[in-house]
């Protein structure tokens, strides 16, 4: 495991020309015990779509069929 001063963040991803940099680290496969992995990889899924069509300002019924895609 990499020391605090060791890592660099890397969240959230950001194309190279933007300016701004990534305000934080994550690492699933080392942050968090194999039996979880995937539950957390799917929550975080699922988050991120919720953050999604909120910020679309799509109506309800269309963030509950991209849900339903993912999983």
């Amino acid at each position: 495991m990499l020391s605090l001063a060791e890592r660099a963040n890397n969240f959230p991803p950001l194309p190279k020309f933007i300016k701004v940099k990534p305000c934080f680290y994550q690492n699933i496969q080392e942050e968090i015990p194999a039996q979880h992995q995937q539950l957390v990889k799917r929550i975080f899924t699922l988050w991120m779509s919720e953050l999604c069509c909120l910020a679309h300002l799509q109506s309800y019924q269309v963030c509950f069929h991209l849900k339903a895609v993912v999983f």
